[in-house]
């Protein structure tokens, strides 16, 4: 049993998500943020630019229900609705989770197009077809637990282009204290 005030979580004692913060839209696309990682509030090494959606996708969801062209059209307007392009300060395991974790997700769905290709070549040839086949689903397997992991590990952050700021949600306490050191509002 855990004693009150603890922290539950013993991998990651020093990240104390107390509160959010807010910065200018310029100053979170610019790169300009203070070097400190908003998730762990560790020395940051560099930045990694990320994109956050600006709304979701309203009643278009609906389309899932007219089949294949549906999610064809539904695809599209999930592609064409804009974001912003967040310059975020992360510490060097965190840049390396988030670039191991996109580059398994662009492996995982090419592997799954090369392996059922052959599979499709190789089917007069029933083990080699069940190989790729077994090869073409593992690797849809590692681009889908890297597409529900990846926003798991990233910033939460709200943008919101009405009043021009980005808003760090759950954002460590020493990056709270660097932002706001810096001036600017939160």
């Amino acid at each position: 049993m855990l004693a009150p005030g603890s922290n539950s979580c013993a991998s990651a004692p020093d990240r104390r998500v107390a509160r959010s913060v807010s910065v200018p839209v310029a100053v979170a696309t610019s790169g300009n943020l203070p070097l400190v990682s908003p998730l762990s509030g560790s020395p940051a090494v560099g930045f990694e630019a990320l994109q956050y959606r600006l709304e979701g996708l309203g009643f278009w969801w609906a389309l899932l229900f007219f089949g294949p062209p549906g999610w064809v059209a539904l695809a599209l307007i999930a592609r064409v609705k804009g974001g912003v392009v967040v310059k975020v300060p992360l510490a060097e395991s965190e840049l390396r989770r988030i670039s191991w974790l996109q580059e398994a997700r662009g492996r995982g769905v090419w592997g799954a197009v090369g392996f059922g290709v052959l599979a499709l070549i190789a089917r007069s040839f029933v083990p080699l077809a069940v190989v790729c086949g077994v090869g073409a689903v593992l690797c849809v397997v590692v681009a889908v637990y890297s597409l529900i992991v990846l926003p798991w590990i990233r910033p939460s952050i709200h943008v919101d282009l009405l009043v021009r700021k980005v808003t760090f949600l759950e954002a460590a306490d020493q990056f709270a204290d660097a932002v706001e050191g810096v001036g600017t509002p939160t």
